[in-house]
């Protein structure tokens, strides 16, 4: 073989042996590349790519499941009543043989069967009983028939404070056959006598229910310490009966001021009618009056009222954090006498709101 034989030869596997190379790499490159977007021209994105040192952490969202959530509502006094129990045209007791006892709550039954628990304050003697006598010391008689129960039970309605004037009305018989009215039902109940305590999970909440009074302090004082021992969230659910005004008087604000010192986590006041502010007190939080949702002794009643919803967030059994949120309600309109609703915006929003807020 040649000189010139030899260099095509050479020449000759040369160009084999790199087009063997070419067509091996283009193989692996497509192979490793597969289902990506190289092939595009766009860069190959890293396998693990580094999270910013600058991304906040407070925008990263809690898991639904990594703590207890526990929401308890709170409205004023329901007198879902006449006076006499007269039921003649025009009156609370007329409105509802006309319209049927779900009606009145049911702008608001969303929020009190959504929640674990909702207490309201009755203020009238609800029963069918006929041996009923007017009490001697009353000025007012407010009565309805057993039906009327179901205007809590048929919206959500969980609790009853019956601590509450009117409920005297026809004496201890007529308070005897309201409680009848109420066994009848899966309603709790809370007087001075029986306090309500509720379990959610590992989380107990104990409520008492109380009629304002200087006399009852030490008793409910008392109370109140040994509740705290026991219960994770202590409330005093208080009816005033120091007449209808905007404004707390001084021996009310040091009473309640005393049962946040003796361990009330929350107090929860209502006067019948008026609302008066809340405040942040000591470890507590007190409302002092969220006035009546449901006031059936006048077609027109106090009209701007609240619910006061409560948030507890726990963990190992252990509550660490605690919201309170107020609802704003119009007790009535125009078209819907005696039907509570929640005020979505207005003025009549932001004044109850800066009311409870400021």
């Amino acid at each position: 073989m040649n000189t010139r034989e030899k260099i095509v030869m050479y020449r000759t596997v040369f160009v084999t042996l790199m087009v063997v190379a070419l067509t091996v790499l283009v193989l692996f490159n497509t192979i490793y590349n597969k289902g990506s977007n190289f092939e595009a021209g766009m860069q190959r994105p890293n396998a693990e790519p580094e999270l910013s040192p600058e991304a906040p952490v407070a925008s990263i969202t809690e898991p639904q499941d990594s703590h207890q959530l526990i929401r308890l509502t709170f409205a004023g006094t329901c007198t879902p009543s006449s006076l006499l129990g007269s039921s003649v045209y025009g009156t609370f007791n007329s409105m509802k043989n006309e319209v049927g006892t779900a009606y009145f709550f049911s702008r608001l039954s969303d929020i009190f069967t959504a929640d674990d628990l909702t207490l309201v304050g009755c203020n009238s003697v609800i029963s069918d009983a006929n041996e009923l006598s007017l009490s001697d010391d009353s000025g007012e008689w407010y009565l309805t028939t057993s039906d009327s129960i179901e205007i809590f039970t048929s919206a959500g309605v969980d609790a009853l404070s019956l601590a509450c004037p009117r409920n005297m009305d026809y004496g201890w018989v007529g308070y005897a056959a309201l409680k009848s009215t109420i066994k009848e039902t899966e309603l709790m109940w809370g007087d001075a006598s029986n306090a309500i305590y509720k379990s959610f999970g590992d989380i107990d909440v104990g409520i008492y229910c109380c009629i304002l009074n200087e006399s009852d302090r030490d008793a409910i004082i008392g109370w109140i310490r040994g509740a705290a021992e026991r219960n994770d969230f202590v409330v005093l659910y208080v009816c005033d009966t120091e007449g209808d005004s905007a404004f707390p008087s001084e021996s009310k604000t040091n009473l309640l001021h005393a049962y946040v010192d003796a361990g009330a986590d929350l107090i929860v006041a209502t006067n019948g009618k008026e609302l008066q502010h809340s405040e942040k007190y000591g470890d507590g939080y007190i409302i002092y009056s969220l006035g009546a949702l449901l006031d059936g002794t006048t077609k027109y009643p106090e009209r701007l009222t609240a619910l006061l919803q409560v948030s507890l967030k726990a963990n190992d059994g252990e509550i660490f954090e605690v919201s309170y949120d107020f609802i704003p309600v119009a007790t009535y309109d125009d078209d819907h006498s005696w039907q509570p609703y929640v005020l979505e915006d207005g003025a009549d929003k932001k004044s109850v709101l800066a009311f409870f807020t400021n």
